[in-house]
C-alpha cells in the first residue's frame, strides 16, 4: 500500500472518529482503553500505550499501598469478611495483566499491517498535519485546514505556493470537496492575492472594518457570508 493510500486509510478510519471529539473527551480517555485516542491529534500512539502500561502498573501499586497502609483502616472499621483473600490480590492482578497483554497483542496482530505502528507511533499532531500535505493529493492536502493554524505555521510558504498553483483550477472545476466551510477556514494571507490592499479594503468595507480584515488574514474565526462573497469574486 502506497504512502498516499496509508494516509487516506488512516484519515478515514481513525481521524473521522477522533477529530469530532472535544478536549474533555480526550482527557476522559486517559483512564480508559479508548483505541481512537492513539490518533496523533489526541494522545498519540506512544503516549496512549504508556498510559495503558501505567494503568496496569497502578494495580500493583494499589496492592502495595494496601499492604502498607490498609491496616489503619481495618483498625478503625474492624475486620470484615471478604470474598477475595488478601494473599490472592497479587495473583489476580498478575492474571489480569497477562490477559491484558494477550488481548493487546491479539489486537495489534489482527489489525491491518499498515496501521499497526499507530499503537506505538510518536508522531505528533503537527507531523500528522504535514504528512497529509505531503500526500500530494489535493483532496487529502486540504484537510490540513481542519486544524488550527499553528499546526501548519512552520510550512506556510509551501502551502501558499500550492494554493497559488491550484486555486484558479479549483474554482473552474469546482471539485466536491471545495466547500464553503473549507474556503472559510483557509487563512486569507495564504490565498493568491489575499494580502493585496484592494482585496483587504473591499473586505473591510463589506465585512465591517479592521476586525474583519484581521479575521480574514488569520483564518482563526469564521468569516461572514458577505466577506465570503468578496473572497469568491476576488479569486475567481
Amino acid at each position: 500500500m502506497s504512502e498516499r493510500a496509508k494516509l487516506a486509510s488512516l484519515d478515514e478510519d481513525v481521524a473521522t472518529s477522533t477529530t469530532k471529539q472535544t478536549n474533555s473527551n480526550s482527557f476522559g480517555s486517559l483512564g480508559t482503553g479508548f483505541l481512537h485516542a492513539r490518533h496523533p491529534k489526541e494522545m498519540g500512539g506512544f503516549y496512549w500505550l504508556m498510559n495503558m502500561v501505567f494503568t496496569q502498573a497502578s494495580v500493583f501499586g494499589a496492592i502495595r499501598m494496601k499492604k502498607e497502609f490498609g491496616w489503619q483502616i481495618e483498625e478503625e472499621v474492624g475486620e470484615m469478611e471478604r470474598m477475595v483473600k488478601e494473599e490472592d490480590h497479587m495473583m489476580i492482578a498478575t492474571v489480569l495483566l497477562l490477559l491484558w497483554v494477550f488481548a493487546l497483542l491479539c489486537l495489534i496482530i489482527c489489525s491491518e499491517k499498515e496501521l499497526r505502528k499507530t499503537f506505538y507511533s510518536m508522531r505528533t499532531g503537527k507531523q500528522y498535519n504535514e504528512a497529509l500535505f505531503r500526500s500530494g493529493k489535493d483532496e487529502i492536502m486540504v484537510k490540513i485546514f481542519a486544524d488550527h493554524v499553528c499546526y501548519f505555521a512552520h510550512y506556510e510558504g509551501e502551502i501558499k505556493e500550492w494554493l497559488g498553483e491550484r486555486w484558479n483550477d479549483w474554482h473552474a472545476s469546482r471539485p466536491g470537496w471545495l466547500t464553503e466551510e473549507l474556503i472559510e477556514r483557509i487563512p486569507g494571507r495564504l490565498l493568491p492575492g489575499g494580502e493585496d490592499e484592494s482585496v483587504l479594503g473591499e473586505i473591510e468595507s463589506v465585512g465591517g472594518g479592521e476586525k474583519e480584515r484581521e479575521i480574514f488574514l488569520s483564518g482563526n474565526n469564521r468569516r461572514s457570508s458577505s466577506v465570503r462573497s468578496v473572497v469568491e469574486m476576488a479569486f475567481e
